[in-house]
């Protein structure tokens, strides 16, 4: 999806609003799980896994390039999560029809 097909219809603009803000919200609800989960993390993970939060100002084609990077590093990395990481329950709930 691109925001440049549906901002400058104002019958698409509202919805691409609202589709972003819930984005949005169930990305800050990811992280905040996530932060509060840190103290039960293994020993292994606390020096190996940082967080960041810098301000950033990249040109159009800056922000377009650092996407496909980021793009890219992530294809590498994804992948099932390894059976430690997964809720006891996890194999039973993915496989449900």
């Amino acid at each position: 999806m691109r925001a440049a097909d549906f901002v400058n219809d104002p019958d698409l603009a509202a919805p691409l609003g609202m589709f972003s803000r819930s984005v949005i919200e169930r990305c800050h609800q990811a992280e905040s799980q996530f932060a509060s989960e840190v103290p039960q993390w293994l020993d292994q993970w606390h020096d190996n896994a940082v967080f960041l939060d810098a301000r950033l100002s990249p040109t159009p084609e800056e922000a377009a390039a650092m996407s496909a990077e980021v793009d890219a590093v992530i294809d590498r990395y994804r992948r099932e999560p390894a059976g430690w990481l997964l809720p006891p329950d996890h194999a039973a709930h993915r496989h449900k029809k």
